[in-house]
């Protein structure tokens, strides 16, 4: 189940001269349900394409609003949590996380919840990763300290032991 951005679903009806009950006939969505959506219910992929397609717009621009014109509010900060984690530009097993962020916003960008639960999972990956960085680190110190006390045990031995 996915959200409609409300805010610009409205906008894009009024600029059309549509209400809900003539967006309803237009996309054979029946009207409690059409309500329920413009009013900020989720709803199945397949009923928003059917407003995206009467509206004109694509289904991504519906559930995220005018991404291209500088972000949905909403976004911003998920995506200041996201800069200042260091993770805008960086690789992950050969995968760019932008690419992956940016859909992710796409898909969930319609709710401050989603774009906060994101963000959440994003930041507790992202501290997973640099935990693993820092393990694997002390663990190669540990070996060069134990490959050190063997050769000082072995050079002892043969010096006197």
């Amino acid at each position: 189940m996915t959200e409609a951005n409300v805010e610009f679903l409205t906008e894009k009806m009024e600029s059309l001269g549509l209400n809900p009950p003539g967006l309803a006939q237009k996309t054979g969505i029946k009207r409690a349900t059409l309500s329920r959506i413009v009013k900020g219910g989720s709803t199945k992929i397949d009923k928003l394409k059917k407003i995206a397609d009467v509206i004109g717009v694509d289904v991504r621009e519906l559930i995220v609003g005018k991404v291209q014109n500088g972000g949905n509010p909403d976004d911003k900060p998920l995506m200041g949590q996201i800069a200042s984690s260091g993770m805008g530009d960086g690789l992950v097993e050969g995968l760019r996380v932008q690419p992956l962020v940016a859909k992710a916003m796409e898909i969930l960008g319609s709710s401050s919840i989603y774009s906060q639960a994101l963000a959440a999972n994003i930041n507790a990956f992202y501290t997973s990763l640099r935990t693993e960085e820092k393990n694997l680190n002390l663990q190669a110190q540990i070996d060069r300290i134990q490959s050190r006390i063997t050769t000082l045990e072995e050079k002892i031995k043969s010096e006197g032991g």
